[in-house]
């Protein structure tokens, strides 16, 4: 191929040759000038080059390249070599000169022909000689393309693609800058095709589809655990290549990649306002959106989404012709809003299509479309989510789902409808929903009622199936009205209601109204586990234990749905303070697990966790850390780094870490998990919170005191915008806050704070007596400290009377010594009588319920 501005000469050059100094200075301002508008182009030439003629034609020359639309692009280096070894004739383009001429070079690389371009750079077949001899794909920066935010962002892509080490990402093995400065680098040669096309071209089922799909999750997650987000995943830049006869995705062309949490170049990356980056078709509606929350990983999540619709039903969810025929605002709102079909719906409508896209996937239409409804759908919808926080956490969350659906178990996916619109309607009327709860219930118990009859003339064998189908349909509304509403009970008038509710379920099931036992050992689970959310443990192990035994004499102890209730009840335990008896349940569960599941399962490393857990309770703590090592290995693998399942094992190793005297690593694992909480799930989630009030106790033991305090504030104003004011986890929260303000002398704050911590504290069904314990004396201390002597007698007598009501043996020799406390309390304030007083009633408590080692 021949390059016409090549071919002709160059706006009146003479045949002499040019000085070295005169191409450089040419070079050098063609990079200044191209960025010019024609006007100021001129004012440029005349200022700098009116004396210089053939300068000045070599110049446009360059520019006329660029503005002119060629076959292909050229370099700025290539013309100017052009200009010398052909002063009065044509050239050639540098993958066509043979041996008329030397052929373009860049380092030790030397150009063949073109291969491609994105948006501003181009991408060349190159060969390397030395110190290996491969084909390379070098991509350079385009000419007239080198603003400060284009090199910016293609550094950007250079370094992204530097980090990653992926069999699925295409390699970087070099990079640098031509002679006229601009950017390129070396990459992995990748011969493939688009993954849509070979899966075409192959007429792949779905399940061979899947297989591929899924490997590119894997790659993009690794991306995404190295802090690139791609932001332009579409079939184009997943390429399939062929390894032995099999296919390989590759994942190319992270140009447009945004660091998440790493500087990629020093230069500042921006996205001008109104400039939307990515392909209109596979762009996820926030990056459409340009919003002020810009985007994160669920971003590319979208995207992947997208190709999957694609390779399941040849087409995309929105209509790329409507798109591309739509006005920018129109494309826009049409990403933004637009309702999208379910895959199996889209089929149904396609037509003539629809059969010609069950062809390419070696089926017919109507198994194509069986195979789309349900699981596939629902999977793909979630990725689809116009609202981010709906779609999969991480894209080795969405791989997970489709393994689970090649293996045939259930999909964490879930059909979107009156349920999340449920919960929205909660988050704003919350005292209506805990009593509309009731109501909800009783119409579910009602429906599940009226079809017993006819689940009673089925095949034994499908009625176990519908039943299972029913009880999950149950749990999803249950679960997900009065979960969410339990932790957030702010008041007592809610926290009876929801109590009320609950109270009526157990009632019903107690009475044989649900007599269908799958789904009352269903409702049972529920119940206790809402039960344990608000603290009342005895309820909470009731309902627990009743649906383990129902699902063990159901479904066998080893059924999937059994381990999930021994496992509440495994968690109850934890709460009472049994952790002998919560340690044993879960090693157990955790063997069947094993056995049944292998170790790479998540709920193996889910059990694996919660042993670690129940580990550090007992102060174990090398069997803890090593479970909980494996744990974290396996879910970062497995499930991501974003994780709750990863991040709780990070938490409880970095408590382990803590405990055993490595305070400086542990303070940075307590950091790095902060840090990936709060990106994954905002600032306020509560496992932050929790984290934080980890770091500010190491900073306490530490003796840095301010920055003990710090941790605790923030944590306390997140668990109060969570829960409200009167959970436990504020509470405990407000109790370490008014420590540190007491230590730090804040004493007025410090009792109020503590006053607060104790409120209601012994009316909570999980009371603890230690707890009161510890915050009273506290309390009394910083009364004394402020001179409120007779305050903190009236606080210290309170405490006696509370711990008198406790009603466990195991705790009451807590009344002994707060007895001989307030004693020599008395005494310090020179009061005898009353001293005596005390002691003799405290002889008497002691002889009366026969507690010993008081003293």
């Amino acid at each position: 191929m021949t390059d016409p501005e090549h071919t002709q000469g160059r706006d009146g050059a003479d045949d002499e040759t040019l000085s070295p100094e005169v191409v450089a200075r040419v070079k050098a301002a063609f990079l200044e000038v191209s960025a010019l508008g024609l006007a100021d182009r001129e004012e440029y030439l005349d200022r700098h080059f009116g004396d210089d003629a053939r300068a000045r034609a070599m110049l446009n020359g360059l520019l006329g390249a660029v503005d002119r639309p060629l076959p292909y692009e050229t370099l700025a280096d290539d013309i100017v070599l052009a200009h010398h070894q052909n002063r009065a004739g044509a050239t050639r383009a540098p993958a066509e000169q043979g041996e008329q001429g030397k052929r373009s070079k860049i380092g030790p690389y030397q150009l063949l022909e073109k291969l491609g371009e994105g948006g501003f750079g181009v991408v060349y077949l190159a060969e390397q000689r030395v110190p290996v001899k491969r084909r390379v794909a070098i991509k350079i920066l385009k000419l007239g393309m080198d603003t400060k935010q284009i090199v910016a962002r293609f550094e950007a892509e250079r370094q992204a693609l530097a980090m990653m080490e992926h069999p699925s990402i295409a390699k970087v093995f070099d990079a640098g800058s031509t002679q006229t400065g601009r950017p390129y680098f070396v990459m992995e040669l990748v011969r493939g095709v688009p993954i849509t096309e070979y899966c075409d071209s192959k007429r792949l089922g779905t399940r061979a589809r899947l297989d591929l799909f899924v490997t590119v999750c894997h790659a993009i997650q690794h991306a995404h655990q190295k802090g690139i987000i791609h932001r332009d995943i579409k079939p184009s830049n997943v390429l399939i290549e062929v390894h032995n006869g099999s296919p390989l995705p590759k994942v190319i062309d992270f140009g447009i990649a945004k660091a998440t949490g790493t500087d990629l170049t020093e230069h500042t990356i921006y996205t001008r306002h109104r400039e939307a980056i990515g392909t209109p078709a596979y762009m996820s509606p926030e990056q459409a959106e340009m919003s002020s929350l810009g985007v994160d990983t669920r971003t590319d999540i979208y995207s992947l989404g997208v190709m999957l619709y694609e390779l399941l039903t040849g087409t995309t969810p929105l209509d790329t012709q409507s798109l591309s025929s739509a006005g920018y605002a129109e494309m826009i709102r049409m990403i933004r809003e637009d309702p999208q079909d379910k895959p199996s719906t889209r089929l149904r409508n396609l037509g003539d299509g629809a059969t010609q896209a069950a062809a390419r996937r070696g089926t017919d239409t109507r198994k194509l479309g069986e195979l789309l409804r349900g699981d596939l759908d629902w999977i793909v919808m979630k990725c689809l989510e116009k609202d981010r926080s709906r779609r999969y956490e991480t894209a080795n969350g969405l791989a997970a789902d489709l393994r689970r659906y090649l293996v045939h178990e259930p999909v964490s996916a879930g059909p979107p409808g009156a349920v999340y619109k449920l919960r929205k309607f909660a988050k704003r009327n919350r005292a209506q929903v805990l009593a509309g709860s009731l109501l909800a219930a009783v119409l579910v118990l009602g429906v599940v009622g009226t079809t017993l009859g006819m689940f009673r003339a089925i095949d034994q064998t499908h009625r176990a199936e519908l039943e299972l189908a029913r009880t999950t349909e149950v749990k999803q509304i249950l679960t997900d009205m009065l979960q969410s509403a339990s932790p957030r009970v702010s008041n007592a008038a809610d926290s009876k209601l929801l109590r009320q509710i609950l109270f009526g379920l157990g009632a019903r099931l107690e009475n044989g109204e649900i007599q269908d036992e799958l789904i009352a050992a269903e409702l049972h689970h529920v119940i206790g586990g809402v039960y344990m959310v608000i603290q009342y443990l005895d309820e909470a192990e009731l309902h627990c234990t009743r649906a383990t035994e129902l699902r063990t004499e159901m479904l066998g102890e080893e059924h999937p749905e059994t381990l999930r209730s021994r496992e509440t009840l495994a968690a109850v335990q934890i709460l009472r303070g049994r952790f002998q008896l919560a340690e044993q349940e879960r090693q157990r569960i955790l063997e069947i697990r094993l056995r049944i599941l292998g170790e790479d399962h998540p709920d193996t490393i889910g059990s694996m966790h919660s042993l670690g857990e129940t580990l550090i309770a007992t102060a174990r703590y090398d069997e803890a850390e090593s479970i909980l090592t494996n744990a974290l290995e396996r879910s970062n693998a497995i499930l991501g780094e974003d994780h709750r399942t990863t991040l709780g094992c990070m938490i409880e190793l970095a408590i382990v870490t803590t405990r055993t005297g490595r305070t400086e690593r542990g303070e940075q694992m307590f950091l790095e998990t902060l840090a990936r909480l709060q990106a994954a799930y905002g600032p306020e989630d509560p496992s932050a919170a929790f984290v934080l009030n980890n770091l500010g106790m190491l900073y306490r033991d530490a003796g840095r005191l301010e920055e003990s305090e710090a941790m605790h504030r923030v944590a306390l104003r997140a668990q109060r915008n969570t829960y409200g004011e009167e959970s436990d986890a504020t509470k405990w929260t407000m109790a370490l806050l008014a420590g540190m303000c007491g230590r730090l002398g804040k004493l007025e704050e410090a009792e109020q704070l503590m006053r607060g911590s104790l409120a209601g504290l012994r009316e909570n069904p999980g009371y603890r007596p230690e707890f009161y314990d510890e915050r009273m004396r506290t309390l009394v201390d910083f009364c004394a400290m402020r001179q409120k002597d007779e305050e903190a007698l009236r606080v210290f007598e309170e405490l006696v009377r509370g711990l008198r009501s406790v009603q466990e043996n195991s705790e009451r020799w807590r009344v002994g010594v707060a007895m001989r406390d307030l004693a020599a309390f008395y005494d310090r304030l020179d009061r005898p009588e009353d001293a005596d007083r005390v002691r003799t009633q405290r002889a008497e408590y002691i002889a009366a319920h026969g507690i010993e080692n008081s003293d």
